[in-house]
């Protein structure tokens, strides 16, 4: 198994290594607003004194260290930066659990182990892949999506994308649709914001610019940059929404809300 090693000399850099000890973790956990969650990495390590790290990290961030807890080792102390946090560890396993639950909780979170190479000035961490947990909002007021249609400026490019901003609860669909072609519809997968609203992306390849957009947020489908919610659902009739305002387009006039919804659309992609 493939693991990075993390050297302390004075200075810390990062190499990939096989080692025989290892760090496993799950890939994501989902938790609730205010309430508590517990994240478990389970580990193997050749050092008869292991002492297990805890590690949160933001995209684009250097790794926060948020806790260390030497189970049953005398090889550390223990430490934990903000007393919401709390750690279980023994001989194979370390449960980190995070209590009231935040929308910034929402991170990167590495689980690692020291592994003894002989020398009292010298250590290695052995780290795990790391969990994405993902905290949602709890009791918060319904909203409904801004729905917007975005064009490359580039007129040979026929990507286009499909944004809806800032609704709850999660879950919503999308569809694209031209004169000549359609993307079906699409069941989205939205990423939250620090204000505990949903963001989705349908990104497609369309040729010219007559492109409509629409989601379909709590049964209700909402046109792009019109907010005009299409009360039926025409797919239930067979038919594809808003095929008959197709001819007509319209974007968003104003150029810096546009480069803000670009900036947003990447960012979405990117995670």
């Amino acid at each position: 198994m493939w693991q990075y090693k993390l050297t302390c000399l004075g200075l810390f850099y990062l190499t990939a290594d096989v080692l025989g000890d290892s760090v496993d973790q799950p890939r994501s956990e989902t938790g609730r607003e205010k309430e508590e969650i517990t994240i478990t990495c389970t580990y193997k390590s050749s050092s008869a004194y292991p002492c297990l790290y805890w590690y949160k990290w933001y995209p684009g961030n250097p790794l926060q260290f948020i806790l260390r807890d030497p189970g049953s080792s005398s090889a550390c102390s223990s430490h934990k930066a903000e007393n919401k946090l709390r750690a279980q560890t023994d001989s194979s396993k370390s449960i980190l659990t995070i209590s009231s639950l935040e929308l910034s909780d929402s991170a990167v979170y590495y689980c690692s182990v020291t592994d003894d190479v002989g020398a009292t000035f010298t250590r290695t961490l052995v780290f795990g892949a790391g969990t994405r947990l993902m905290v949602e909002p709890g009791d918060k007021t319904h909203s409904s999506p801004s729905v917007f249609v975005l064009k490359t400026e580039n007129e040979r490019d026929d990507t286009t994308g499909c944004l809806a901003k800032d609704f709850y609860p999660k879950y919503v669909e999308m569809y694209m649709n031209s004169t000549s072609q359609n993307s079906g519809v699409i069941k989205a997968s939205p990423v939250i914001s620090n204000e505990g609203k949903y963001s989705a992306v349908l990104v497609d390849k369309f040729e010219g610019k007559d492109v409509r957009c629409q989601a379909k947020h709590q049964n209700i489908w909402i046109k792009d940059d019109i907010f005009t919610p299409i009360q039926e659902d025409p797919v239930d009739k067979g038919e594809t929404p808003a095929d008959e305002d197709s001819n007509s387009c319209e974007e968003p006039t104003n150029g810096d809300r546009k480069n803000i919804i670009i900036i947003i659309i990447i960012i979405i992609i990117v995670m």
